[in-house]
């Protein structure tokens, strides 16, 4: 599901100006900026939540250096496709493996398919087709997996992106939308908030991806990810990423994305 999506970026060196003090021979990696729980940018720019938590620990196992940062998708995207970056949350693709190695998946993204239940009392969720023509909303630059992306090149779904999961729920509590398309962590988080009560998950997920760290090619980086793959691998054994997902889902912040139109009575 995530973004032609889904998200870091792992550089060698010479970041571009902006990118802060970096130390010699110290990796880079780049999370999305805008999609709490699982990634998103804290007050200075630095990259929190449960993917940048993982990959930290995962690093500091192998005793590599590494700067994890905060992007807009975009520009994370530009980093990783110029070879100035690997991508710490990427979902492999047959395109994105022109471009990238990969690690093994360290966490596995179930996206829900969100909407008002008091409006579509009737609805019944039984896979993509279920949402043809309907207005369906996203994050801009994401997959949703091969069957829905399919949908949209066709133009059997009428598809509106934007930035953050936040801002499509405000869009669907006021009937902009009919359908949301959201990671199932992100979406538990934001239906804790009353503002969006009568909004539910279909009971099937339209997807599950895996997340992995990707890396340009260009940078020679297959025997880094090997070690990666090792390190996550030792970090399942004694369960520190059931840990961290806890800890993480406790310290994620609310998006306040107030509903911009009157809901439809």
């Amino acid at each position: 599901m995530h973004r032609h999506r889904i998200n870091a970026y792992v550089l060698l060196l010479g970041l571009q100006a902006g990118a802060g003090p970096l130390h010699a021979g110290e990796l880079v990696i780049n999370f999305d900026a805008g999609s709490p729980p699982t990634m998103y940018a804290g007050p200075h720019g630095e990259a929190r939540g449960i993917y940048p938590a993982i990959l930290r620990r995962a690093f500091e196992r192998m005793g590599e250096k590494v700067a994890i940062r905060a992007r807009p998708f975009n520009r994370l995207m530009a980093e990783f496709l110029d070879g100035h970056a690997a991508v710490g949350s990427l979902v492999h693709s047959p395109s994105r493996d022109l471009s990238g190695d990969f690690s093994s998946p360290y966490f596995t993204e179930n996206v829900a398919v969100y909407y008002d239940a008091g409006r579509w009392s009737g609805f019944r969720y039984d896979g993509p087709a279920s949402l043809k023509g309907y207005r369906v909303g996203v994050i801009r630059g994401w997959s949703y997996g091969a069957a829905f992306d399919q949908l949209r090149h066709e133009g059997s779904v009428e598809v509106e992106e934007v930035e953050s999961d936040a801002q499509n729920f405000s869009k669907l509590a006021c009937g902009r939308l009919d359908f949301v398309l959201a990671p199932e962590l992100a979406g538990k988080k934001l239906l804790d908030q009353p503002r969006y009560a009568g909004i539910v998950a279909a009971p099937n997920y339209l997807v599950s991806v895996g997340i992995n760290l990707a890396i340009n090619k260009q940078a020679g980086q297959r025997e880094l990810l090997r070690r990666f793959d090792s390190a996550i691998a030792e970090m399942r054994q004694r369960r520190e990423i059931e840990s961290i997902v806890t800890a993480e889902l406790q310290r994620a912040p609310l998006r306040n994305e107030r509903p911009s139109c009157v809901k439809p009575q």
